[in-house]
């Protein structure tokens, strides 16, 4: 594997952990006065998930 590319997998591994224990723990977030619901951590922890999955499984096939 490449490292840039094995870093990137985990890198979106740990953001995708961290949206999972958002939801889990109910945090709050604010940007500007703004409240961001935990919904968009569902959408934004599943597609951190797959993405971080599919550059590891593309990157185990070049190897």
């Amino acid at each position: 594997m490449k490292l840039a590319t094995t870093i990137t997998a985990i890198f979106l591994a740990i953001v995708a952990i961290v949206h999972f224990l958002r939801i889990i723990f109910q945090w709050k977030v604010t940007v500007n006065t703004i409240d961001v619901p935990i919904s968009a951590s569902v959408f934004a922890g599943l597609a951190c998930a797959a993405l971080a999955i599919w550059v590891w499984q593309e990157n185990k096939k070049k190897a």
